[in-house]
């Protein structure tokens, strides 16, 4: 007997062809969009922004108070549903610059997820960790007319 498979001394069909095409196809469109699904961490959720950083924050509208070195970095009092204790994370620049949590750490999990519920002077306000590149939220802006 020939050790050469019928495959390839009389061709291959065309459905099994075919077939092959389809599951090579389907095998190179699956990876890159199983590798770009965003799946939210557990430890991005509310009880990763529970605890208390002794970074020197007392009240939720003091004055800046950078911490780690970093002054991107600034420690926060957290949500009273957070504990209400300190946490360092992204310095908030300006209101609105993300989104805003007045339920607590439930509208960040489902608005932002991966950032905390902090006390700003502009209320409470869901904050990403230090050193992150989240954007800030994105606003519409109005059409003008000349």
């Amino acid at each position: 007997m020939d050790p050469v498979s019928n495959e390839a001394t009389e061709g291959i069909s065309r459905r099994k062809m075919l077939k092959r095409i389809g599951a090579g196809a389907a095998i190179a469109w699956t990876a890159p969009i199983l590798t770009s699904i965003a799946t939210p961490a557990f430890a991005a959720s509310g009880a990763a922004c529970g605890g208390n950083e002794d970074c020197g924050c007392v009240t939720p509208c003091e004055g800046a108070i950078a911490c780690h070195g970093n002054s991107s970095c600034n420690c926060w009092v957290l949500s009273p549903d957070n504990g209400g204790g300190c946490k360092c994370l992204f310095f908030v620049q300006s209101c609105g610059q993300f989104a805003d949590c007045p339920n607590g750490q439930g509208d960040c999990d489902r608005l932002a997820p991966g950032t905390c519920c902090v006390q700003t002077c502009c209320g409470q306000t869901c904050t990403p960790a230090c050193g992150t590149d989240m954007k800030p939220k994105h606003r519409g802006r109005a059409r003008t007319t000349r």
